[in-house]
């Protein structure tokens, strides 16, 4: 130990403390900074030549305090440097604290100190902890992205397999020293994540590791992930009595499917329930069997460059490519046997769920988000990453000014994918996605191609199951079949008079108003629709179960479960999920009811409606109204739009 007298005799220059390091005071909390200040006030007298007693007097201190922060910021200890002015710092410690106690006594007396002993005792364990986490953090592909749980879990199997003694430390300890490994561990991460790595100026083949064979060519992997769009919108309604109401509508998904070759967007959907549903990655797959058509210029309202797209839209040899792999996380959606069944029978493509809890493995898609939303939180009325940021939405009348419609969402997220698909990058050699993509088809590579059967509109939403008929019991009943809550007739059902006859229905799930039914050898028998209001606009499965299940939470009041929701939908509008169910049921009463498919034209189903305007196709009488009802016969949806049409 050498103390501060013999510092100052080997060196004068240390009683100037100008010539110390200096501190950031803006870092110390309110007392540290005070008593940082009177602390070098009381050394500066001091190392100038003022009596130690005179100063303790003037300051209000004992002699014992002056001499001891003497030793705390000049002594050194251990051959290492003097503390100088982090030794001024209250609570700080200036020497590393060295455990004397044995470690098989760290359960039973203290374990202060006693992690830091370990370390030196088995330091090969926290080598192999420490590559893991260097790993995770670089984001090489083939790696796993180990949580503090699984390291902690390594940590302990580690020790047993060292034949680690049961009544030492970490094991006298009930939690297993899980506290200071996750602090251990999150200090680690942040020294990697802090280091300058040369990679980033490299090709994304290099950057992340070398690709596989499977995913050395376009087309190979698709990653396929959800992002939960970091802002609010609004939806305005109009009626037609001139009033103007603006309601929130809930945050809504956006589901992408990225190319890791090129880390290209190949398709793009929005869902809009609280969480992603099998029906988003049935709209998602659509999009990838079918050619990508831009925005209409008139109605995009945001421009972006005319190179930017979709591969499937602006490349010959990207229409209809088919993936080979396609790379998921766990989630309930994507278990989904209808969506499963679809990409290995149909799409002929290998599905990846991957491991739980690894979102490194999807880092192209991750990253993907990350970039689209440095722009929305651009916007006034971001949400935030968290709590936390300080960008986040704030009501207040300012912020009120600058709300954004659901249309505005849509157009900006296509915007900033075209831009991203069509921006040269540094790590893809300067190229844009698309020009990638496009590399590699003119060096001669050919991609699997999408079965035809399966390029028409709305091929992965087609279902089939088996059902009952149930046959006419006496004179004037028709026989019929029962579907997701509802009966269906038909004339083709009318020679079925044996009890208990089984058939097969084929429908869309977008729209289950008609059903198609064949014998189960497969025969074409006819056509069944539904009956009362539920044929008047189109809904899709998902929609009806909803609407059952929310009836089945509340008693009944109406005659109709479909009045009963249209009206608490109405009465709900300024609750921001209701009025985000409100933004489909107008999109859906505006479809056309035989655009969806030749099953529904065949059918020729007389709903009321027109080009011209869209009206309920029952009654007002069977609704009760309410002042602001927009199926009132003072309100058509015709007014309900988002605020971008006003």
């Amino acid at each position: 130990m050498t103390t501060w007298r013999d510092v100052l005799a080997h060196n004068a220059a240390m009683r100037d403390i100008a010539t110390w390091p200096a501190i950031d005071l803006c870092q110390l909390s309110e007392t540290q900074r005070r008593l940082f200040v009177k602390r070098t006030q009381m050394l500066r007298e001091v190392l100038s030549g003022t009596s130690v007693r005179v100063v303790a007097d003037t300051y209000g201190v004992a002699a014992k305090t002056i001499y001891q922060l003497l030793e705390r910021t000049l002594g050194s200890h251990d051959g290492a440097a003097p503390a100088l002015s982090n030794g001024l710092i209250a609570y700080y410690r200036v020497r590393q604290y060295k455990r004397q106690l044995p470690l098989d006594e760290a359960g039973t007396k203290s374990s202060q100190g006693a992690f830091a002993a370990l370390q030196a005792e088995v330091p090969d364990l926290f080598k192999d902890l420490e590559a893991r986490i260097s790993d995770s953090v670089a984001g090489k592909a083939n790696r796993r992205h180990y949580s503090i749980e699984a390291l902690h879990q390594v940590f302990v199997r580690g020790l047993r397999d060292r034949h680690w003694p049961i009544d030492y430390y970490p094991f006298t300890t009930t939690s297993f020293a899980y506290e200071s490994l996750r602090l251990w561990i999150i200090e680690r991460r942040n020294f990697y994540r802090s280091r300058p790595s040369v990679l980033r100026t490299q090709p994304a083949s290099h950057r992340h590791g070398p690709l596989s064979p499977i995913t050395a060519k376009p087309f190979r992997e698709v990653q396929i992930d959800e992002w939960l769009i970091d802002a609010t919108f609004a939806l305005t309604i109009k009626h037609d009595t001139g009033q103007i109401e603006q309601v929130s509508v809930s945050r809504f998904w956006l589901v992408a499917a990225v190319d890791t070759y090129s880390t290209a967007v190949l398709a793009y959907v929005f869902g809009y329930a609280d969480n992603p549903t099998q029906y988003d990655l049935q709209y998602l797959l659509e999009q990838l069997c079918s050619i990508w058509e831009p925005l209409d210029e008139t109605a995009r309202g945001v421009n972006y460059s005319q190179d930017g797209g979709l591969p499937s839209g602006l490349l010959q040899a990207a229409r209809f490519a088919a993936p080979v792999v396609l790379s998921l996380d766990n989630a309930w959606a994507h278990w989904a046997k209808h969506f499963q069944s679809f990409v290995v029978s149909r799409m002929g493509a290998v599905l990846n769920l991957g491991a739980p809890k690894q979102p490194t493995a999807r880092h192209l898609v991750e990253t993907l988000f990350r970039r689209i939303g440095q722009p929305v939180h651009q916007l006034p009325n971001t949400t935030g990453s968290n709590v936390r940021d300080p960008r986040r939405y704030k009501k207040n009348p300012a912020r009120a000014a600058f709300t954004l419609s659901l249309d505005d969402c849509r157009n900006l997220m296509e915007a900033v994918i075209c831009e991203h698909n069509a921006t040269p990058r540094p790590d893809l050699l300067n190229y844009s996605p698309l020009a990638r993509i496009e590399a590699a088809f003119q060096n001669g590579y050919i991609s699997r191609q999408i079965p035809e059967d399966i390029r028409s509109s709305g091929a992965s939403f087609k279902a089939s199951q088996r059902c009952a008929v149930h046959p006419a019991r006496m004179a004037g009943l028709k026989p019929y079949l029962n579907f997701a809550y509802l009966k269906y007739t038909g004339p083709c059902l009318a020679h079925f008079s044996k009890p208990k006859s089984s058939v097969a229905i084929h429908y869309d799930t977008r729209d289950i108003r008609v059903l198609e039914v064949v014998t189960l050898e497969g025969e074409h028998i006819g056509n069944v629709e539904c009956q009362g209001k539920w044929r008047g606009f189109a809904h899709g499965l998902q929609q009806r179960k909803r609407i059952f299940k929310e009836a089945r939470t509340r008693k009944r009041q109406a005659t109709s479960v479909l009045d009963e929701y249209m009206e608490n939908l109405v009465k709900q509008r300024k609750k921001p999920k209701r009025a985000l169910e409100l933004s489909q049921i107008k999109a859906l009463i505006a479809e056309k009811p035989n655009d969806r498919d030749a099953l529904h034209t065949a059918s020729q189903l007389d709903t009321g409606l027109d080009e011209q305007r869209v009206d309920l196709p029952w009654t007002p009488r069977t609704i009760a109204t309410a002042p602001l009802d927009p199926w009132s016969p003072r309100t058509s949806l015709v007014g309900v739009q988002d605020a971008a049409d006003d």
